[in-house]
Order: structure tokens, then C-alpha cells, then sequence
């Protein structure tokens, strides 16, 4: 395939190639009517359509092996236009780190199914069915094999490949598409004195692409049923697959869709599970009288037995999200993502920075940084992540136990009080707090805190072994164009908190809690408890703990020393070797 990716750099460096739109992209553009749509173009070639859909008002991305100069000059000097060069068997992978995948897109593919090949082919569809949104759309147009012996404008020194228009359809079938629309012949593709026999195809993927079983004996995806369904005594809703499953889940009510949550793997790997927490804003906006349901990504839909489930609220639910209020997969409450709004921009800087300052006035804690949302937006692009609904930022201290980290959270959160700040703690005692000052959104502030015994930095939701120097010291960089400060090897911390895909945009991420989260977190929270009321702080025993070493004979005093040094030093936690 080098001297086919010769021939195109030569191709698109000759100014001969057309540079008007196709008679196909204004087929697509009629397609999509006035909606602003997020195109993918696989084989964009010179640009000539991605362009044009630019023009449109659409956000495009465009992928090729090939990416002429001018094509990148353009894509850089854009809002709302990329470019990735990259190969078709890397180019779905290399996409997930500029466009969210999880959200509806438009692919658009033409002449490019005939120029790769059969293999390829499926790589790329495969690829696509695995990640793409449900509502997602697909348009193709290509030679077919009518067209093999027919005379060519630019030659045939390069390859080519023909199928069947039946041929096709069957692929996209098989590889987790619907084919809604096709239709095959002359006079789409006219160019000087050739008239291609050309096909063209709407696919969207169907409905069982979307949730299959995780199985090593067969290819052939199984949709899975929920096992049980349940409300608990907070109005959480749990679901459970009785087998490994994957995919997401529609929570509605009624005809609303509220969100969708993700299924993750149950510890034990036999099933997987989801869960949808309720806030307070969500269930008081509640109508009086309605049914949630559960509808899997197969379209299979369950009914939760107990009407209004989630509680009567005041019916406004609808009308805010009219309104453009989203509701969180991760909390269940509504909001409206304040990231597109400069204006929230402008102020939560300004938050942040005399966050800064008053963290500053306090002793034994570090500077303020940014953290989980904001840090990951930061480390992944310099810029807020889409849909983020407030600003996370860190503070470290030295703390061996769970014990001693609330105790530092109390003294913290006393000190800025005493200042006159107005400060909100979490009714859950996460050791995450909100700093509120005036006229400005608050800053969620997160308490990070280092155990040396067990060389563990902890947080909500982290338990990472590593050197202290993974987050000392600070550095300086940018968020959105604002000097802010970063922990020193920010992409570790990034990768310990979200998971090896943390590169991958993922609007509806969960927290899946390990054993190990688990015990920290419950230990930090009674903890916190008893360190707020004054009472006795529980034993913390960590079953992670390795084996204190024995000696059976002690050469001398100091070496039995060095054993009670050691146990005592093991005595807190630590990590499995």
C-alpha cells in the first residue's frame, strides 16, 4: 500500500483535483436539513466536502492516511475543524481522542469504501460499531462493481476495489448496521466525461450493536436480561445483568429521557451491574403521578414497579430540560453545563484564584490545584471537559491514617470559617468541601492526603501507590488559556483516578469502587464522623496489610527493634506487593 499512499500525496499536491463540493455532500447536507451535526469524514482527501460542511456550520473531523499541507493549514486556523492522519486500522482509535464518540455523530465516507480493502473494510465497521452513539448515522458512497471496466478520469494506477451494492449491505448488517436508505446507478458522480456507476447508502447502527454479552467461546453478541431491578431505601436504582454485559442503559420517565448510565463488570466478573442515584433537584422537579423506565440499549424496556418512584416533586422536570438542563449520569442531579459559557469562564477563574489565597493563609497544606474534572479536561486537551457542571481543585497534606487526614479536613475547613468564608461540607464526609464567595460559582475543593508508611496518595475514590513526587512539586500551566497550577506529574494522577481510558471522552464515567476505595473511604467516613462529634476514633485495620516480618533468631537488640519499627510501620496499611 506504500506506492498507493504515494500516489495520493502526489494527487493532492496537483491542482487539477476538484475543490467544489460533491454532488453527494449537498445529498448529506439535504439529509441533515438545518440541524448542526458532529461530521466524521473517513478519507477526506482534500477537503473538498469537510469544507464545505464547515461552511454549514457543522463541527468537522476529518481522517486520512493522507492529509495534504493545505488541508492541515486550514484544520489549524479553524474553530470547530480537526485533522488526524492516521491509518483506517488505527483511525477509530486515534478519533476517541478528539471527538466524543459517546454522543451522536455523522459519518461521512466518500469514495474511500472502494480505495481500501476488504479487510480493511471491516476493521473500520467493526471499529465503528463498538463505540458509536445509537443515534448516529452513516453515509457512504462508492464505486461498484458496474464500474470496473468503465474509463477512468484519473487512471487506474492506483488500487481500487469493487463490491455489490448487495454485497455491502450485507456487511453493514453484519457488522452491527441498519441499511435505511440505498440506491445505485449513473449520475451522481458526474466529472468531466465520467459518469461513475456509483451506490449510495444511510446506515444507522441497529439495535443489538449496542449491548452485548462479554463472552470468550462465541462472536456472536447475546443481549442479556436484567436479572432484578430495585429501588433502595435512598430511591437509588439498581440493576443487575445476570450476565457480563456491556453497553448503556436509558433511565426515562415517562417519554423523557433523563440519561444514560453505564453497565460495569460486577467484581467477581460472572455479571454486571448499573446504578442511578437520584438527587434532591431532580426528584423535587419530579411530576406528581409517573413511571420510571429502564430501557436497555437492545430496546428492551423494564418498568420499575413502584410508581413514581423517585418521589412527587413540583412537575418541572420537563420544562427544564427544555430549558437545556441536563441531568448527571455520575449524581443524578440537573444542571446546565456551565463550560460553554465564557462569561463562566471568566468568574470561576476568579473563584479559583482567591481560592488560592485563602488556602495560602493556612499552614501544613499545600497550594490550591486543579483536580479530577478540571485536571483531567487539562491534561487531555487544556480545556474544560464537555458537559462539566462545576470546578474540582486539590489541596495535599501529610496524613498516615484515615484519622489524621479528617482531622486536617476539620482544621482546614474551621480555618476558612474563622476567616469569614462560607464554606459547605459533604454531607457524606468525603473530604471534598465548597468554598462560596460571593457573586462567583463555588470551588469543590478536595482533600488529597499522603501516607508515607504505605507510599499511598489517597482521595475520594483514590488509593494510588506512588512517590510523593507524583504530586510535588506544583507546576504551573494552562486551563483554557489560564495560568493555573497542576500536580507535578499530572497525567499519572489522571490515569490512577479514571482508568487506563482516561483519553476517551466519556459523558456518562461511574465510579467503580474497588475493595480497596471501598475500605478507605468507609474508614475516612467514620472517621470523620468521630473527629466532628468529639467521639472515639474506630480502629482502622487494613487487610491489605503484608505480613509483618519475623525473625526467628535477632542477631541483637537492634535488630528486634527494627522488627517492632517495622511492624509498627505496617501497622496503618499497605499496598499488596
Amino acid at each position: 500500500m506504500l506506492a498507493n499512499i504515494d500516489y495520493w500525496r502526489s494527487v493532492y499536491s496537483d491542482s487539477k483535483v476538484p475543490t467544489f463540493p460533491s454532488q453527494f455532500s449537498v445529498f448529506v447536507q439535504s439529509w441533515l436539513g438545518s440541524s448542526d451535526a458532529r461530521i466524521i469524514e473517513f478519507g477526506c482527501g482534500n477537503g473538498r466536502d469537510s469544507r464545505f460542511f464547515h461552511q454549514m456550520g457543522h463541527s468537522v473531523t476529518v481522517s486520512d492516511q493522507v492529509i495534504c499541507e493545505e488541508l492541515q493549514h486550514f484544520a489549524m486556523a479553524r474553530h470547530n475543524f480537526a485533522a488526524v492522519e492516521t491509518s483506517i486500522v488505527d483511525a477509530v482509535e486515534s478519533l476517541r481522542h478528539v471527538i466524543d464518540l459517546s454522543e451522536p455523530v455523522v459519518l461521512y465516507s466518500r469514495f474511500f469504501q472502494h480505495a481500501i480493502s476488504e479487510s480493511d473494510q471491516l476493521v473500520m465497521l467493526n471499529s465503528l460499531s463498538g463505540v458509536l452513539h445509537k443515534e448516529s448515522l452513516l453515509f457512504f458512497e462508492f464505486r461498484l462493481d458496474g464500474d470496473a471496466e468503465t474509463p477512468k478520469e484519473f487512471g487506474t494506477a492506483h488500487y481500487r476495489r469493487f463490491q455489490s451494492a448487495e454485497e455491502f449491505r450485507n456487511t453493514l448488517a453484519q457488522t452491527g448496521f441498519e441499511c435505511v436508505y440505498s440506491c445505485e446507478g449513473n449520475g451522481y458522480a458526474r466529472y468531466k466525461s465520467e459518469d461513475p456507476h456509483v451506490g449510495r447508502f444511510v446506515a444507522k447502527p441497529n439495535a443489538n450493536a449496542h449491548l452485548r454479552l462479554v463472552s470468550t467461546t462465541s462472536s456472536d453478541p447475546v443481549v442479556a436480561p436484567v436479572a432484578t431491578l430495585r429501588l433502595d431505601d435512598n430511591r437509588w436504582l439498581h440493576g443487575v445483568c445476570a450476565e457480563p454485559t456491556e453497553g448503556l442503559v436509558e433511565i426515562r420517565v415517562d417519554d423523557l429521557l433523563l440519561t444514560y448510565v453505564p453497565l460495569i463488570p460486577t467484581s467477581d466478573g460472572t455479571s454486571s451491574k448499573f446504578i442511578f442515584r437520584p438527587a434532591h433537584c431532580l426528584m423535587n422537579a419530579m411530576p406528581a403521578e409517573y413511571t420510571v423506565n429502564v430501557v436497555l440499549p437492545c430496546k428492551t424496556q423494564i418498568s420499575v414497579d413502584q410508581p413514581a418512584a423517585f418521589g412527587e416533586g413540583d412537575g418541572s422536570l420537563s420544562a427544564q430540560l427544555d430549558d437545556g438542563y441536563l441531568v448527571s449520569a455520575k449524581a443524578g442531579y440537573l444542571f446546565k453545563p456551565p463550560a460553554e459559557d465564557d462569561g463562566w469562564r471568566e468568574k470561576i477563574f476568579t473563584a479559583y484564584g482567591l481560592a488560592q489565597q485563602a488556602i495560602a493563609s493556612i499552614d501544613n497544606v499545600s497550594d490550591l490545584f486543579v483536580a479530577y474534572g478540571a485536571l483531567l479536561g487539562q491534561v487531555r486537551s487544556g480545556d474544560f471537559i464537555a458537559y462539566d457542571d462545576d470546578f474540582d481543585a486539590g489541596i495535599l497534606v501529610d496524613a498516615d491514617s484515615p484519622a489524621e487526614a479528617a482531622t486536617h479536613y476539620y482544621r482546614i475547613v474551621g480555618a476558612l470559617r474563622e476567616q469569614g468564608y462560607n464554606v459547605a461540607t459533604s454531607d457524606s464526609h468525603l473530604g471534598n468541601f465548597h468554598l462560596y464567595l460571593p457573586d462567583l460559582p463555588p470551588v469543590d475543593i478536595f482533600l488529597f492526603f499522603y501516607r508515607e508508611s504505605t507510599q499511598e496518595l489517597c482521595s475520594y475514590n483514590l488509593a494510588h501507590v506512588c512517590e510523593k513526587s507524583l504530586m510535588l512539586p506544583l507546576q504551573v500551566s494552562t486551563l483554557a488559556g489560564e495560568e493555573v497550577l497542576i500536580p507535578n506529574q499530572a497525567d499519572e494522577l489522571v490515569a490512577a483516578t479514571y482508568g487506563e481510558n482516561w483519553r476517551t471522552p466519556d459523558p456518562y464515567f461511574q465510579w467503580n469502587m474497588t475493595p480497596r476505595h471501598d475500605l478507605l473511604k468507609h474508614a475516612y467516613q467514620a472517621a470523620s464522623r468521630a473527629v466532628e462529634s468529639g467521639g472515639a476514633i474506630p480502629e482502622f485495620n487494613d487487610p491489605w496489610l503484608p505480613a509483618p516480618v519475623i525473625l526467628e533468631e535477632a542477631s541483637s537488640e537492634a535488630a528486634v527493634d527494627d522488627v517492632d519499627v517495622s511492624a509498627e510501620a505496617h501497622k496503618e496499611g499497605a499496598p499488596v506487593p
